[in-house]
């Protein structure tokens, strides 16, 4: 935005390449920048976004974390006035590019606004749990090869992940009996103790990066 108030620019349309580039870094969304957005962009184009995320420390008090999220949402319409690429925005896309945890403070303001948070990749497709072994590494997809079989339960995927701050979670099951153990594991379960999550943490340490089977590794993101 500061740039157009500088120098004149030319706003390239990306079109049908932006995909290339997505499918390298799945973090990009496409996004539609209507004529007149910015100074000197006289049509519409398509462009490349990446959602814009707000970072505070976990040190800062719940308290004063709620607040800064109240402030910034309950003002969306002063904000909005700022540029036009931020009209659209609002508290529907607070999640949007959220991929770190929430803080405490904040997820207390987005429950009173009656927002809730999903939890999925509960078992990262099999490949956390013990019972899993890896197939040879010619049948698997060459990104997502590993000789390590899992290393937690269902009951401990499960457990810890509907320990977290969730109200819903989310698992794929591939049989009845699985479906019969989840709700068993489910109608059996309190919340676990931080020393009891720290414990699962420690025993996927070794399998993390084929956990986070989605990351790309080889381009750092």
């Amino acid at each position: 935005m500061e740039i157009t108030a500088l120098i004149p620019i030319r706003l390239l349309d990306l079109g049908p390449e932006i995909e290339k580039v997505r499918k390298l870094n799945q973090g990009y969304v496409t996004i539609k920048c209507p004529g007149g957005t910015y100074r000197g962009q006289d049509k519409d184009v398509t462009q490349l976004g990446n959602p814009t995320v707000m970072l505070i420390s976990s040190d800062i008090k719940d308290d004063l974390a709620y607040e800064i999220t109240k402030t910034i949402f309950e003002n969306t319409k002063e904000i909005s006035k700022v540029h036009k690429v931020l009209k659209d925005f609002s508290i529907k896309t607070a999640f949007d590019g959220a991929y770190l945890p929430l803080h405490p403070g904040s997820y207390k303001y987005y429950q009173e606004k009656g927002m809730a948070i999903i939890g999925m990749k509960v078992a990262t497709r099999g490949r956390m749990l013990s019972e899993w072994t890896p197939p040879p590494p010619e049948d698997q997809p060459e990104r997502m090869r590993t000789p390590l079989p899992g290393t937690v339960t269902i009951k401990e995927a499960l457990s810890y992940n509907m320990s977290l701050p969730v109200s819903t979670t989310i698992i794929g099951v591939d049989n009845v009996g699985q479906i019969e153990q989840n709700v068993k594991i489910a109608s059996e379960f309190s919340p676990l103790s931080e020393h009891e999550m720290a414990a699962i943490e420690y025993k996927t340490l070794p399998i993390v990066r084929q956990g986070l089977y989605f990351r790309r590794w080889d381009l750092g993101v």
